[in-house]
């Protein structure tokens, strides 16, 4: 195992004292440039990482979250975000937003973070596996995930159980009469389109029925390729009677596309989505769909933070919690037909 770069090596390295050292890393101002681009070149070339949980000890709290969020746009997680912040508020936390649309975007984020200007930081779209959110997390920086959630046993998650939630959906379909169900999924390098693709595949195999690849489609949580997925999934030889899709937005824009073809929702295809936004419910479009409780897991999300920063970086055993889906029963999946 190798040994961790200290501030002694830093200081040696660039040819200054530790307390120099220290100055710079607390971005103190009374030292010099020259001095300055030495010591952060000796940093860089020694691939130094300050000890955050020490700093943070030293440092005074800010009384700042940090919220990660992938995509403002998508109602799902502007609807998680306002949760965040009001129960932040009640508890007597700001919350800066950071709308993390790209990998390189998210570093930059990270490193801000690093320098302390936030307590802690809630990560509401990470993928399973991403080396700079593990390295936070091992070096004891407070973190909960909250929605998606990384695969590091060690990190602190609030999420929906997706492989039930799926299984809900697809069952409720089964139920209603289809044996030839499509799915349209999100990347799988993330656990919500993961384990709502195991519980779609388990769900059709634990009812003997079989599992057709050509009915399942990558929609990557995207308006566009859901469209094009479900104009796939409707010209196939056999095209699906229902389809279970993976987020309420990529749900709304298949619905699009079956209308689209001239043919009718629920009677030539029923559809089924998961998170419950709020437009899912209007009258006009009426999805059936899983409803992940976003109110619930943003308020847990704080609270488990807020609980992480009162124990002034002391470890503890990370929180796994799976939050219960439910089946929220409107027009699209065709219960109402089905009881006739």
């Amino acid at each position: 195992m190798p040994v961790p770069v200290t501030t002694k090596d830093v200081a040696r390295k660039a040819g200054v004292s530790q307390a120099t050292v220290s100055r710079v890393l607390n971005n103190h101002h009374y030292v010099n440039e020259e001095t300055r681009q030495k010591v952060l070149k000796a940093i860089k070339e020694l691939g130094y990482q300050p000890n955050i949980i020490a700093r943070s000890m030293a440092l005074q709290k800010t009384h700042a979250l940090g919220l990660m969020v992938s995509d403002l746009t998508n109602p799902f997680y502007s609807e998680l975000a306002k949760s965040i912040i009001n129960r932040a508020k009640e508890l007597g936390y700001n919350v800066i937003i950071y709308n993390t649309d790209t990998e390189d975007v998210q570093a930059t984020y990270l490193d801000f973070l690093q320098q302390r200007r936030v307590d802690g930081i809630i990560f509401t779209s990470v993928e399973l596996k991403d080396s700079k959110v593990e390295k936070l997390v091992k070096a004891g920086f407070p973190c909960v995930f909250c929605n998606r959630r990384l695969k590091l046993k060690t990190s602190s998650f609030i999420c929906s159980d997706n492989k039930k939630g799926a299984k809900i959906a697809v069952k409720h379909l089964i139920n209603l009469g289809h044996k030839h169900i499509g799915y349209i999924s999100g990347p799988n390098n993330y656990s919500t389109a993961l384990e709502r693709l195991e519980g779609y595949i388990e769900t059709v195999r634990e009812h003997g029925l079989h599992v057709d690849n050509q009915l399942i489609k990558q929609g990557y949580f995207n308006n566009d390729y859901a469209y094009s997925a479900t104009r796939e999934l409707i010209s196939i030889p056999n095209p699906p009677t229902a389809i279970f899709v993976s987020n309420d937005l990529m749900a709304l824009a298949a619905m699009e596309a079956v209308l689209d073809a001239g043919l009718r929702v629920p009677e030539d295809i029923a559809l089924v989505g998961y998170d419950d936004i709020k437009i899912s419910g209007h009258k006009l479009i009426q999805l059936t769909t899983v409803a992940q409780h976003m109110e619930t897991m943003g308020r847990l999300a704080v609270d488990e933070l807020v609980q992480m920063l009162s124990r002034d970086g002391g470890r503890q055993k990370p929180v796994h919690k799976f939050l219960e889906p439910e089946l929220i029963i409107r027009e699209t999946c065709g219960y109402r037909l089905a009881k006739k």
